[in-house]
């Protein structure tokens, strides 16, 4: 299972760089979904862990079938996130109160943050 734990975005005429970076990527990677087994994980990936749907995505790929649920439970409590913050930016602007920047600032600066930029 932990050989489709591989990031293969880089294209052979790309830079010794980058391919480099994925080669690291991909090893965390294979050591996050072999530390899913612990149930204290588990845990703190339910309440804590923030995922991007790229990685979302590659760790659902690579993980086990029966985690694959908890990547899913991670996936919708951002869009929830995101819906909430983005409902009371929409109620704050409706309101008059324009401080802070546009609706799509404040998406993007929500995905940004969960993408750990």
């Amino acid at each position: 299972m932990l050989e489709r734990c591989s990031l293969a975005k880089v294209a052979s005429s790309e830079c010794d760089f980058c391919r480099r970076i994925l080669q690291e990527e991909s090893a965390r990677l294979r050591e996050l979904v072999k530390q899913m087994q612990s149930a204290g994980f588990l845990e703190w990936m339910k309440s804590q862990l923030g995922l991007c749907l790229d990685h979302a995505h590659e760790l659902e790929r690579c993980a086990p079938l029966k985690r694959r649920p908890v990547i899913l439970e991670i996936v919708e409590r951002s869009r929830c996130q995101l819906k909430l913050e983005l409902g009371a930016f929409l109620e704050q602007v409706a309101r008059g109160n324009h401080a802070g920047g546009g609706i799509l600032g404040r998406a993007a600066e929500f995905l940004v943050s969960h993408r750990g930029l």
